[in-house]
């Protein structure tokens, strides 16, 4: 009879192990930057981001705003789908990329760029483009929007 105890308990153990495992092989959103515009050298595969910005300053709202999303993954195993998304000061969804599948492997980088080309700004407040994997949110950069003014 101990041995049966055993046995079951190794399987809860197993179990737990593979939950485990499922967690680390996501992988880790290490930079989110928005850019006007990107270019990657065809040799080294660098990426250059022209017009860095951290906030939104259009000359009056409602507004449209295209932009470029740069965002570097690290290590993950397997396949992932991914999205990135943009929310509103209501939290309400503005925008979003289609679902894309980013192939993971240990220790490796991956740079995805996104073009948001467009996207409607209603008013000013606070936006959020948040990194979904595998349909949960993992990533958020927040981005504030205001009227520009000439002491900007």
């Amino acid at each position: 009879m101990a041995k049966k105890k055993t046995a079951k308990k190794k399987t809860a153990k197993k179990k737990t192990a593979k939950k485990k495992t499922a967690a680390r092989d996501l992988p880790a959103v290490t930079a989110i930057l928005t850019c006007d515009a990107v270019s990657s050298d065809p040799n080294s595969g660098k990426k250059t981001l022209y017009g860095l910005f951290d906030k939104f300053t259009p000359k009056q709202f409602p507004s449209t705003a295209s932009f470029w999303v740069f965002v570097r993954f690290l290590g993950g195993r397997g396949s992932h789908d991914v999205m990135f998304i943009l929310v509103g000061p209501r939290k309400k969804k503005v925008a979003e990329s289609p679902t894309f599948s980013l192939k993971c492997s240990k220790n490796k980088k991956h740079d995805v760029i996104m073009n948001l080309a467009g996207v409607e700004l209603r008013k000013k407040g606070t936006y959020s483009i948040e990194i979904a994997i595998d349909g949960r949110r993992r990533s958020v950069l927040e981005i504030q929007a205001e009227e520009w003014s000439d002491g900007q």
